[in-house]
């Protein structure tokens, strides 16, 4: 691994950037935020496993790369901290790289018991990291570069 990423057990800071893609036929209108949001299964964990797939901030940092580099034309990335993940969530956070493929060196774990509760808080907190961070602009395509 390249000496200048963080070690795979090395901390995750509490205002560690955590990202997650979100499928953009799965931002949803949210009437309690007057706007959109992703929906509440963004935050699901993986089957059979009480984790799901995030992408650290702090590796993408070291590794030179932008997070709209995640924009794909059928995904968005939405954005929380460490912090909110662990202390708002009781979630843990791992790093989890996958070494055979270097664009998923900033690969975590978001580790925790599955509640709806907390997939909504979840999607209601994350921000959108496209369109100004408009959840409506992103449902509707990516952002140009």
């Amino acid at each position: 691994m390249c000496p200048s990423l963080p070690a795979d057990d090395a901390p995750i800071g509490d205002e560690t950037p955590i990202y997650r893609w979100i499928p953009r036929e799965k931002i949803v209108p949210d009437k309690a935020l007057g706007g959109h949001r992703p929906s509440s299964d963004c935050f699901r964990n993986t089957t059979d496993t009480d984790e799901f797939s995030v992408i650290l901030g702090d590796t993408l940092a070291e590794q030179g790369r932008d997070p709209r580099d995640l924009l794909e034309d059928r995904r968005s990335v939405g954005a929380l901290t460490a912090a909110f993940l662990r202390d708002d969530c009781q979630r843990e956070l791992v790093r989890t790289p996958k070494v055979d493929e270097p664009q998923e060196l900033a690969h975590g774990s978001s580790i925790g018991e599955e509640k709806r509760k907390t997939m909504t808080k979840m999607a209601q907190a994350a921000a959108c990291i496209e369109h100004g961070g408009d959840w409506e602009k992103a449902k509707q395509g990516r952002e140009a570069r």
